[in-house]
């Protein structure tokens, strides 16, 4: 799949082909008119819209338009006969590998790992041929139970990451617990032995990281990989940003919600003020009525 510029790039030219305004892409997508502004202007599109993407557009542009070659071998092992929307994934999760490690065979391992893993959680849920059914939910406690691939991360309650202005309040009490599957943290490479969910505040990261939004953190990942999202200690303030890697030492914090946050640039003594905390791996928001 394209990206940078060149998805930016295609997204314009196929809202432009289709006819439509950016606040129509926004309301089809579910997201604000400024997100649809970001992903033209930064080439950054969740893979949670992927499918959505191709066939709101399928009309005006094939998939093709969008980097996409299923008449091609993929590059993700074992997906060759299923269908084309879980290729596209496949491929997204694979390009995603491939920038964080610079190994295709690695990338391609991990993307089939977790297309797998996705595809067991599917089958699972499905009881009938009816692709959309609706299956209760298997609610859960402190005293239920681990299954055999549960895994329980702590969850620090105090500890407010802001996504804004800043938080200074760090006491980490660790008095809850969230469950993830170890296989999907492991194909992703997330550190369980390091991870940890802690909760997000601000507006700075919108629409992908909200206000009380909780958000996994991975400790062990504190190198910098250009266009990641890390949790860092700014002098004393918690902050969650896109962070990028400048010359001389430099780094350049990035907001998700750009138009009320500008990029922010620091070098030398002030870089040496941002700590790395951690990979923000995950997050999660549950709507309120």
């Amino acid at each position: 799949m394209l990206t940078g510029k060149e998805l930016g790039d295609a997204l314009a030219d196929a809202i432009r082909k289709k006819g439509v305004s950016k606040a129509e892409v926004a309301r089809h997508f579910g997201v604000t008119p400024p997100s649809v502004q970001d992903w033209i202007k930064y080439g950054r599109i969740s893979k949670i819209h992927l499918q959505t993407l191709l066939t709101y557009f399928s009309d005006v542009v094939g998939p093709e338009h969008w980097g996409f070659n299923p008449s091609t071998r993929s590059p993700v092992h074992g997906i060759e006969a299923w269908s084309d929307t879980d290729y596209y994934e496949a491929v997204s999760i694979y390009n995603e590998q491939l920038e964080r490690t610079g190994d295709p065979d690695k990338a391609s391992k991990v993307a089939s790992e977790i297309m797998l893993s996705l595809k067991r959680e599917r089958e699972s849920t499905t009881e009938t041929p009816h692709r959309h059914q609706m299956t209760p939910l298997e609610a859960w406690d402190d005293a239920t139970p681990l299954h055999s691939d549960d895994i329980e991360l702590p969850f620090f309650k105090e500890v407010c990451l802001s996504a804004g202005d800043g938080c200074t309040h760090a006491v980490e009490v660790g008095d809850r617990k969230l469950r993830f599957a170890r296989s999907t943290l492991k194909a992703a490479g997330v550190d369980i032995e390091s991870a940890i969910c802690a909760t997000a505040t601000g507006n700075s990261m919108e629409d992908i990281i909200h206000d009380g939004t909780t958000i996994g953190i991975d400790r062990a990942r504190t190198q910098i990989k250009d266009g990641k999202i890390y949790a860092i200690d700014h002098d004393g303030m918690l902050r969650v940003k896109y962070v990028y890697r400048l010359p001389g030492g430099g780094l350049r914090l990035r907001s998700h919600n750009s138009d009320e946050y500008q990029d922010e640039v620091y070098t030398g003594a002030d870089a040496a003020k941002i700590k790395i905390l951690g990979w923000v791996f995950w997050w999660s928001t549950i709507a309120t009525w």
